[in-house]
């Protein structure tokens, strides 16, 4: 879908930064719901926002507070193998992805257990859990079936007061910037925009890897520049990337804040490893 983006370039009158652009450029992997009527229609196993957890006897719904989290998605990742360009995500297994039905935005350090992201690497006896009966009437989603397609990302833009523009660290014009904005929903259509890996659709703030590198360690966001550890953990920042968004979906009846997203970001090295325990999510909405 590279090509797609570079043609859209073109045709936004941005040519004369195609070559800077094109090294920004992130793969990622669209994530296309579709609200079903009875969740049965999706067979056990395969990916879907919202609805019950498919999960393994020996893995129990994770809780926070003695409250059941909502279940916000499930993705197989056979599925998506094809899709992932850099061979980053495990080839097999699942990924399970919960939340507080209170929607902690993640930028406080007492948000910290408030989310949780499993990854399975057995390959079968999975079973359709029942909801807990705890379960806040506000952390059940409708159930929507997944498709998976490629998609090339650009970093957010920003403008500082409207005296600097820039994409990532790349300084632009202010007809640029706009050119880029107008660009934005031709690139990612209207729909909503749930995607894995790639560069987040960032509403607010685009410094959500600071955050996530900051409130990790133990520092609050907003007032850690004063921490002594700021500087050395300032560089840390690089090397945290999304791992999951999720948009606002009304077929799932699912809304973050304000028509907002949520961002589930992990360490590369994590990653890796396949250790998906220091995962940091961040809310944002309009």
């Amino acid at each position: 879908m590279r090509e797609k983006l570079r043609e859209l370039i073109h045709i936004g009158g941005l040519s004369h930064l195609s070559e800077q652009l094109e090294s920004l450029m992130l793969d990622s992997i669209r994530a296309i719901t579709q609200r079903v009527d009875n969740e049965s229609e999706i067979s056990i196993g395969a990916s879907k926002l919202g609805g019950l957890p498919d999960l393994p006897s020996e893995i129990d719904w994770p809780i926070w507070n003695n409250i059941p989290l909502a279940f916000i998605a499930q993705i197989n990742l056979a599925e998506v193998k094809a899709y992932d360009v850099d061979n980053v995500l495990p080839s097999a297994g699942m990924l399970y992805f919960f939340n507080d039905a209170e929607q902690p935005w993640g930028g406080s350090l007492e948000d910290r257990g408030r989310w949780k992201v499993i990854f399975y690497d057995g390959g079968a006896g999975l079973e359709r859990k029942s909801a807990p009966t705890v379960l806040p009437s506000d952390g059940y989603f409708n159930p929507c079936s997944i498709e998976f397609s490629n998609e090339a990302t650009l970093p957010p833009t920003d403008s500082n007061y409207k005296s600097t523009y820039k994409i990532g660290l790349l300084e632009i014009t202010e007809q640029d910037y706009e050119a880029l904005w107008a660009l934005k929903p031709k690139l990612y259509g209207h729909g909503p925009n749930h995607s894995l890996l790639g560069h987040a659709d960032v509403i607010q703030t685009p410094d959500m890897e600071l955050a996530c590198q900051l409130l990790s360690n133990g520092i609050q966001f907003g007032i850690g520049y004063k921490d002594p550890r700021f500087a050395e953990l300032r560089e840390g920042a690089k090397d945290w990337r999304l791992l999951f968004q999720v948009d606002t979906d009304d077929g799932a009846n699912m809304m973050w804040g304000d028509v907002g997203r949520i961002y589930y970001w992990i360490r590369r090295q994590d990653l890796q490893a396949r250790n998906f325990d220091k995962v940091w999510l961040i809310l944002q909405c309009y």
